[in-house]
This record gives structure tokens, sequence and C-alpha cells, in this order.
């Protein structure tokens, strides 16, 4: 399961990132394994998807929370 196929009010606990160009950059926005994270808000066309993750809100892209893979704890 990934971010990007959470629904909203949904929370989940990061497993892992893909590796490509972007992780590093999400890794540094605080999606890293073992954080838990909740998806708060989808646009009304469905993109970008506004988190909850440590005490604050980040927006992607769906194609972006697809490289981050979850499980959900509820």
């Amino acid at each position: 399961m990934t971010l990007g196929s959470l629904r909203p009010g949904q929370r989940a606990r990061i497993t892992a990132v893909a590796e490509n160009a972007l992780s590093t950059q999400l890794g540094e926005m605080g999606i890293l394994a073992g954080q838990d994270v909740e998806l708060v808000h989808v646009a009304p066309f469905g993109d970008p998807l506004a988190f909850r993750i440590l005490d604050y809100e980040l927006c992607l892209r769906r194609a972006e929370a697809c490289l981050v893979f979850v499980e959900p704890l509820e």
C-alpha cells in the first residue's frame, strides 16, 4: 500500500520510500520509515494530497505519494 492509496482520515506508518531522485528530498521533509502519517485532505481533482506528519501538514502530488510505502494503522 502507498500514501497515494490512503483515504481521507486514514492513518498509516511509513515502511519504505522508493529510491529515486526524490527520496532524499522526501526524507528531508520527514517522510522516513517509522513515521506515522494521516491523509487529511484531497484536492477537488484528486491532486495534490495533504498529509499530517510530525507537527505539520505536507502536500504531495499523487505520483510522489505513490513512492512512499505504508502499512495502515486503523
